[in-house]
């Protein structure tokens, strides 16, 4: 009995690691495939913070076999305090019943009460069968565990390749482009409005890389989006066309319109894009078409857990208990620049199109500890708006709480333009930059109380809008270009393709921006459309957002359509009828022209009817209905602010 004893006791104890690796890992295994089934199936409450990607097929059991490692180590313990304590059975119980939460969980099929009851119903059962049927249950872990064991690998060696496999079977049969052949990258500093960076004349020294960038290349004084947030904006940048013709104003970009790397992968182009946007710019919302690569989660090890189940319920209680909640709707600018290195290092140097998305100076402006407080008593002086809105947020008129915004969105701004300075020097050290056509610009600004507004994504007016755009290809623009005339985001893809071929491209309805570079670019001389007939123009939309989240924004009230046509700005609101500013000599947009040069906005109204036939409008356009970024999913993604 004393040498038998220590042998059955340790038999049961191997038992028990067997049961919770058999466990762990099919319990992981049906959260990946439910995770990727309800996102593969468009489920309304499945939050866009928490997109999966293949490797959630891997990572989810792996984390739940090492939870209940951890669970079986806990129980092994206790049986050196309690030597009559049946492990295989405690484990077994625990192990069914983290399976059955599990998958309950996983998708949108039970409450968190229903799927604990179920899971100590069947924990329960689970005990019960164990304390008869030891040895079978044994046996049946064991070979339950094999398999998982082998699935588990099969889909850690598929998915490591995955993305290589379907770029190199999209580039297949496709003719590469022509000896010589530039390359594209475009980088978008989400949220950044252009007179917050010194490359524009701002004061604190915000983006010295970016002064650089243009000083060898060419700097629009007046690039405007086409919209006052991510999704439309995108979409214009890679469609060529507005938000009312690519009707991604607040549903998904559908395949209606061509993109920028549809048109250069057909050309031979690799494409990818890497996005620091997890929320608006992925593939969830139609980015993902003319990308041989996309990459739009945070793998790092926080994000690969907080995306399994254990990590999203731990992530759960902990706001329940202190407010407080980690989320995911970014990446890193550094991760960023790395996904993208390791990208183009891995195939043989050939053309390539490139996205990149910087979310780094977006809310709750976080820069990193290098970069905080680096402006911190340089003596900045904040000025709140004239008047305030009688529903304006309370921090728009705290000129204190509005410095401590505006510091910590500078210094975020600069930890952008440190990543595109490491950028540059990086494509430089590998021998790529001189053969590359570099845009960077923004999606939209930001505002720090104008007329009582915080954030983005309220109304048209400058501060939201206006955004930097830089352009540089050296041998084809010429150094130190600068371009005075209004420019939209949405003339990014003909001016691409154009500077790339040397030929118009008819697959974008945004006019090209080439005829303002024709002085400094390498092109035969020819006249420029519009240098002597109709001025350009920038037209934006915003659609009505009639959801709580936004009671204090002007788009709360009905949607907006605004032109800009040299000096002058109008905005056209639902609601609230027409506003007209001279934009230069009243750069905060502060007084109205409207009553006083009637006929200057009699004249923009013509052009803005005369700018909407253009194009066609999408179905989309105007639409009210609820999507997948309406009123149920905003709230709980962390993109609206508490403090709206």
């Amino acid at each position: 009995m004393i040498v038998a004893a220590p042998a059955s006791a340790a038999q049961g104890v191997r038992g028990l690691w067997t049961v919770a690796l058999a466990c762990g890992l099919l319990a992981g295994l049906g959260e990946g495939v439910v995770f990727r089934w309800c996102e593969q199936n468009d489920y309304e409450s499945w939050p866009s913070l928490l997109a999966t990607g293949p490797e959630t097929l891997w990572f989810s059991p792996v984390v739940s076999a090492v939870l209940l490692l951890l669970v079986g180590a806990g129980i092994a313990i206790l049986q050196r305090v309690r030597r009559s304590l049946k492990v295989v059975a405690w484990m077994a119980g625990a192990g069914v019943a983290w399976i059955t939460f599990d998958w309950l969980r996983a998708g949108p099929f039970a409450s968190r009460l229903t799927a604990c009851t179920s899971a100590v119903a069947l924990g329960s059962l689970a005990v019960w069968c164990a304390l008869r049927r030891q040895p079978t249950i044994v046996r049946l872990a064991r070979g339950v565990a094999v398999v998982a064991l082998i699935a588990t690998l099969t889909a850690v060696a598929a998915t490591n390749g995955l993305d290589a496999w379907r770029e190199r079977r999209a580039l297949v049969g496709v003719a590469p482009p022509p000896p010589g052949a530039r390359s594209v990258l475009v980088l978008v500093w989400d949220t950044v409005r252009s007179d917050h960076l010194s490359a524009y004349g701002y004061r604190r020294a915000t983006s010295p890389n970016l002064a650089k960038l243009a000083a060898g290349g060419a700097r629009f004084d007046a690039a405007f989006s086409t919209s006052s947030w991510t999704l439309p904006a995108h979409a214009s940048m890679l469609t060529g066309r507005s938000a009312y013709a690519h009707g991604a104003e607040l549903s998904p970009l559908d395949a209606t319109s061509a993109t920028l790397g549809e048109v250069l992968g057909d050309a031979g182009y690799r494409t990818a894009a890497f996005s620091g946007n997890l929320c608006y710019f992925t593939r969830r919302f139609g980015f993902g078409r003319g990308f041989h690569r996309f990459e739009d989660v945070n793998w790092s090890f926080n994000g690969h857990l907080l995306r399994t189940l254990p990590g999203r319920e731990i992530n759960l209680l902990a706001r329940a208990s202190s407010g407080r909640k980690v989320d995911l709707v970014c990446k890193i600018a550094t991760d960023v620049v790395d996904g993208f290195l390791g990208w183009l290092d891995a195939a043989t140097p050939t053309p390539y199109f490139a996205f990149l998305n910087f979310f780094d100076a977006h809310a709750p402006y976080r820069p990193p500890p290098n970069f905080k407080s680096r402006f911190a008593g340089d003596g900045m002086v904040v000025t709140t708006a004239k008047t305030q809105p009688a529903d304006a947020n309370p921090r728009a008129a705290d000129p204190a709480a509005l410095a401590t915004d505006m510091q910590a969105y500078d210094e975020s701004i600069a930890w952008c333009d440190a990543e595109l300075g490491r950028l540059l020097a990086e494509l430089d050290r590998r021998g790529r930059l001189d053969d590359t056509l570099i845009v960077v610009t923004s999606d939209h600004g930001e505002a720090f109380g104008e007329r009582g507004e915080l954030l983005h994504r309220g109304s048209l007016h400058r501060e939201q809008v206006e955004v930097p755009l830089v352009m540089s290809a050296p041998g084809l623009i010429v150094p130190g270009t600068i371009v005075p005339e209004v420019a939209s985001i949405a003339a990014l893809p003909a001016t691409i393709v154009e500077l790339l071929s040397r030929e118009k491209c008819d697959r974008f309805t945004t006019p090209s921006l080439v005829p303002w570079l024709i002085h400094s670019a390498a092109f035969d001389a020819r006249v420029p459309e519009d240098a002597e007939g109709t001025p350009p123009a920038a037209l934006l939309e915003l659609a009505h957002h009639p959801w709580p989240e936004y009671r204090r924004r002007p788009c709360f009230h009905g949607a907006e359509q605004s032109l800009i046509v040299d000096r002058w700005h109008l905005i056209r609101h639902d609601a609230f009828g027409d506003l007209l500013f001279d934009r230069v000599a009243d750069p905060r947009e502060e007084h109205d022209l409207l009553a006083e040069r009637f006929d200057v906005a009699v004249a923009l109204r013509a052009r803005l009817a005369v700018e909407l036939a253009r194009d066609t409008c999408h179905p989309n356009s105007g639409q009210l209905a609820e999507t997948l970024v309406g009123s149920r999913s905003l709230g709980g993604i962390g993109y609206v602010s508490s403090s709206e």
